[in-house]
């Protein structure tokens, strides 16, 4: 069930955050409240959520949007994906790139975005001949991908531009995948939400949260399969029973990595 959402901002907003904070709200079909000094509305964020009975209050500042969900906040980060992304270009190995044999100008489908960590390893990589789309069922998270995405400003270019390279799409991935021709993106990967909880972290909880956690069938694999030129990527925890129930024998991983990823060649 969607959460019940309000969208305000940050104290004294500029024009800039004013525009963002309609998006948001437009985005999600939800109120925009006003904040400001003089106004009944500028009440303490506590006072919103009392008022309104939101499950969600999404703050948009000048640096960032916040998601405040009970005692917790968040905001868009590329977590792991920045360091990843460094590592890729000291020329080290990452077990996703290696699992979908990604290589500059492949298009590459990511079915569960998320807050689009493995998407942005991937654009990284398939570069600006490549293609990158993620689909997230999930409204919220959608939206906070979407504008992380293309204002997130702490990293080099290349973080960047491989950022900005992605084109979010708010959908269930099943029936986006059926409207696909046969072989229209060279990758097609899945990263479901894991049956067990893995380490705690701030993009963990969120997920957990907001997430979608209908468990990934074989039906959208074997649709996933019929969209993919050359490969369907799956990851899960180390040891678990998906990919056996998914039929997938081929898995790619380090030998120490408490994930892995489930390969189906074409």
């Amino acid at each position: 069930m969607f959460p019940k959402t309000v969208v305000t901002t940050s104290l004294e907003p500029d024009s800039v955050v004013q525009e963002r904070a309609r998006w948001w709200a437009e985005t999600l079909k939800c109120p925009l409240i006003p904040r400001n000094r003089d106004l009944e509305s500028s009440r303490a964020l506590n006072r919103v959520a009392e008022t309104t009975n939101a499950d969600v209050i999404i703050v948009v500042g000048r640096k960032a949007t916040r998601l405040l969900v009970g005692e917790q906040e968040f905001h868009f980060h590329p977590s792991m994906a920045k360091l990843r992304v460094q590592a890729l270009a000291r020329g080290q190995v990452d077990q996703l790139i290696s699992a979908g044999g990604i290589d500059q100008g492949s298009s590459f489908l990511d079915c569960t975005l998320g807050l689009a960590a493995d998407a942005i390893v991937a654009s990284y990589v398939a570069g600006s001949s490549g293609k990158v789309v993620g689909l997230e069922s999930q409204a919220l998270l959608a939206a906070l991908a979407e504008e992380g995405l293309h204002n997130y400003a702490d990293g080099d270019r290349q973080l960047l531009e491989a950022m900005g390279r992605i084109k979010v799409v708010h959908t269930q991935a099943e029936s986006y995948l059926t409207r696909l021709p046969d072989e229209t993106f060279d990758v097609v990967y899945f990263d479901p939400m894991f049956r067990h909880t893995r380490k705690k972290s701030p993009a963990m909880d969120i997920l957990r949260l907001l997430g979608n956690p209908t468990p990934l069938s074989g039906e959208v694999v074997r649709e996933a399969l019929r969209v993919a030129r050359y490969r369907v990527v799956v990851k899960e925890g180390r040891g678990c029973r998906v990919f056996e129930e998914l039929g997938i024998s081929r898995i790619v991983g380090g030998k120490y990595s408490p994930v892995a990823y489930g390969v189906l060649d074409k």
